[in-house]
């Protein structure tokens, strides 16, 4: 009957969806790990690294997405926010070591003395990477999220400051990832000889600082410890990045 009919294709409709549902929750709940470290690449071990070098680049992707929220939400005092990226440095962690055993299980291979550089490169990398994440974590995001459970935010000053060298850093990341999926030595030379410019712009930004709270400045002195803090937090980030453009330059 059409009630039968009617009846079967509702309840197949359900079953469909309940099923659709299930296998979405379980793709979802998948534990984050590696797309590119195929097992089978390390029969030919110049693909594998060709594979390795890709999950390298998701690393420092996944770190510059990392370092684009972070001003955002240090301007907005988002305290979930930070939470939220300071565990998003686990991510990190977990392809540095993934990376990082596959890359070792590749140099057992047996590899030809540019692809053996490359493999060391990006082994290197690979720290130097989740090293900047950790800096930026322990350094920036971790003192933000303590300064906001003390009740003291930034000032709009000190704030300035932080988003200018933050700017620095975000062009600093997105050079040096153009020169790590291209491989390209000219832009790597250029993100080091940059170096001594933003170094210029943090020695500036301190002696302003400084300046401020000699002058009898009462709210910039509430804050001194945190805002010198994070502002060496970010150049340390920085120092990391530029240790990944000197090893494209001399290992690849």
């Amino acid at each position: 009957t059409i009630a039968e009919v009617v009846g079967d294709t509702y309840h197949t409709g359900l079953f469909e969806k309940a099923s659709y549902l299930i296998i979405k929750d379980t793709e979802e709940e998948a534990p984050f790990g590696p797309k590119y470290l195929n097992k089978a690449a390390l029969a030919t071990p110049v693909l594998a690294v060709d594979q390795a070098h890709k999950e390298v680049v998701r690393m420092g992707e996944l770190l510059g997405e990392q370092l684009q929220a972070t001003m955002p939400a240090i301007e907005k005092g988002d305290a979930a926010a930070i939470d939220a990226l300071i565990e998003e440095h686990q991510k990190l962690e977990t392809l540095e070591r993934a990376v990082r055993r596959f890359l070792a299980k590749v140099a057992q291979s047996g590899l030809p003395d540019r692809a053996a550089a490359r493999e060391r490169g990006l082994l290197y990398v690979t720290e130097h990477i989740e090293g900047a994440g950790h800096q930026l974590t322990d350094d920036v995001l971790k003192t933000v999220a303590l300064t906001l459970q003390d009740g003291k935010p930034l000032h709009d000053e000190e704030l300035a400051d932080q988003k200018r060298f933050h700017e620095k850093l975000v062009e600093k990341h997105e050079r040096v990832m153009r020169a790590l999926k291209e491989g390209d030595h000219g832009l790597a030379e250029r993100t080091l000889q940059l170096t001594f410019k933003e170094n210029q712009l943090l020695r500036k930004l301190r002696e302003d600082y400084l300046q401020r709270i000699s002058g009898g400045d009462e709210e910039a002195l509430k804050t001194s410890r945190v805002h010198l803090h994070m502002l060496n937090g970010f150049s340390l980030v920085g120092t990391k990045l530029d240790e990944v453009a000197d090893e494209i330059l001399h290992e690849w």
